[in-house]
């Protein structure tokens, strides 16, 4: 659950960014999604589109992927 609200704090941020560079700002939430997990060994480049559980180490990298779609304003 840290982990999604971590992608989830990210993708706002970077929301912010892409309206602040077009003169806007981000306005409500309109959809939130989560996609596939990708846990892997570390450093690995391995992905699936049902995702990845490496259960072969101890040491992972982990990544989740959230789509938000927000309304920018001007």
């Amino acid at each position: 659950m840290k982990l999604l609200g971590k992608a989830t704090a990210n993708g706002y941020e970077r929301a912010g960014i892409l309206a602040k560079n077009s003169n806007g700002k981000v306005g409500m939430l309109n959809s939130a999604s989560q996609g596939v997990f990708q846990i892997t060994p570390l450093h690995s480049m391995d992905v699936s589109d049902s995702g990845q559980h490496d259960t072969s180490t101890v040491e992972k990298t982990v990544k989740a992927v959230v789509t938000l779609e927000f309304n920018i304003e001007k």
